[in-house]
């Protein structure tokens, strides 16, 4: 394994077809500019590419952050439906014993009743 392309080197492996000929002519004058060191107003060279990479590594980490929160977030939805499942068991459970015991108090008071006729 050998080292890192050095930017020149970066533009040409991403910018020359295999037989040697530019993807097309801003890049062979991008590569010109670099090589010669030619500075004109138009934003490309080195110092453009670099922050081209930068960018580029900005927008990955950023990228990669929001798939991380999409997974935590993802996460914690399954666990408040777990939670909310659980709750509704629960709410269930209360409810039957609630009938139960309202069921019991209607005997209660039914036999109550009769004893007093």
């Amino acid at each position: 394994m050998g080292e890192e392309p050095d930017i020149q080197a970066m533009w040409q492996i991403t910018h020359q077809k295999t037989n040697g000929e530019w993807v097309n002519e801003k890049a062979k004058e991008i590569a010109f500019a670099v090589v010669s060191g030619e500075k004109g107003g138009a934003s490309y060279g080195v110092k453009a590419l670099k922050s081209k990479i930068r960018i580029q590594a900005q927008i990955d980490g950023a990228m990669q952050d929001r798939e991380e929160l999409t997974k935590e977030i993802d996460v914690l939805k399954e666990k408040l439906q777990e939670q909310q499942t659980e709750q509704e068991k629960k709410l269930a459970e209360m409810q039957f014993q609630l009938e139960a015991q309202q069921a019991l108090v209607n005997s209660l008071i039914a036999c109550f009743d009769d004893r007093n006729v």
